[in-house]
């Protein structure tokens, strides 16, 4: 049996800088998916247990989660980001 941190699925993972970099962006996606699903059970059901000005905490992304927007220009720029984070991730390694 292989050792999960001596082989595997982290050492692909850190050994592999495309495999870290699409990990990061489907990480930031998902999170953005799950707010905009949290959002719409939240106004469907939750509303009338628990009463908030707003489900979005933060300014610069309220609008878009009201709206209930899957795809926002500014996932690029969050994208890009990660990739940055990718990039500075693997020189550390």
């Amino acid at each position: 049996m292989t050792d999960s941190l001596n082989g595997g699925v982290f050492s692909a993972i850190t050994h592999s800088f495309w495999i870290m970099a699409g990990l990061l962006c489907a990480l930031a996606y998902a999170d953005y998916a799950l707010t905009i699903l949290g959002s719409t059970l939240y106004l469907r059901r939750g509303r009338q247990f628990v009463v908030s000005e707003a489900y979005e905490l933060n300014p610069v992304w309220r609008t878009a989660v009201e709206a209930g927007r899957y795809w926002n220009p500014r996932l690029l720029r969050v994208f890009g980001l990660c990739g940055m984070l990718a990039v500075a991730l693997w020189g550390i390694g």
